[in-house]
């Protein structure tokens, strides 16, 4: 019997399946996001480790789809922590990056929530992956995870990865 009889079937007897397969329950919160950070010392070819500093990160239009958190609205998010990069450069410009920075997001309501996460950077891609975990706070124990658009310092073809922008969120914690 085919799957559209059998479920005409199940349908008549009261029984009906889903038209879809299962997914998972509705998130804590999803926020769009924006963030910059820069690698001190740059990275390039002859140095590829660095430490990252986020300078401005920002979650903006955060909205708690199961409604456990619809106190938080907006947040700025500081950190840092170590950031190395793989070959192949393109010039001087590292294409491949990976950070695991330890941060704080601080939300419009005053309330901070601890973070440590994982950026992982494919320039040639044009991607961000953002993975991660909320530590304490608001949100303790739920995992984050982002994928975003990068952007490098414009003069990193002379003086190597200073910075980076990625744009273009959403985040999601779960």
């Amino acid at each position: 019997m085919g799957a559209l009889a059998a479920s005409a079937a199940l349908a008549s007897a009261g029984l009906l399946l889903p038209a879809t397969p299962a997914q998972a329950a509705d998130g804590d919160l999803i926020c769009d996001a924006s963030a910059a950070g820069n690698f001190s010392p740059p990275l390039s070819p002859s140095n590829t480790s660095s430490i990252v500093t986020v300078t401005r990160a920002a979650l903006t239009g955060c909205s708690s789809p199961n409604g456990k958190f619809s106190q938080l609205k907006s947040a700025n998010v500081t950190g840092s922590g170590p950031a190395n990069a793989s070959g192949p450069f393109l010039d001087q410009c590292a294409v491949l990056l990976k950070a695991t920075v330890n941060g704080t997001i601080t939300w419009q309501n005053h309330d901070e929530s601890g973070l440590t996460f994982t950026l992982n950077s494919n320039i040639t891609k044009g991607t961000v992956q953002l993975s991660g975990k909320v530590t304490s706070g608001p949100l303790t124990g739920d995992t984050i995870r982002a994928l975003l658009v990068p952007t490098l310092n414009s003069d990193c073809a002379t003086a190597g990865t200073k910075s980076i922008m990625a744009e273009g969120g959403p985040v999601f914690f779960n």
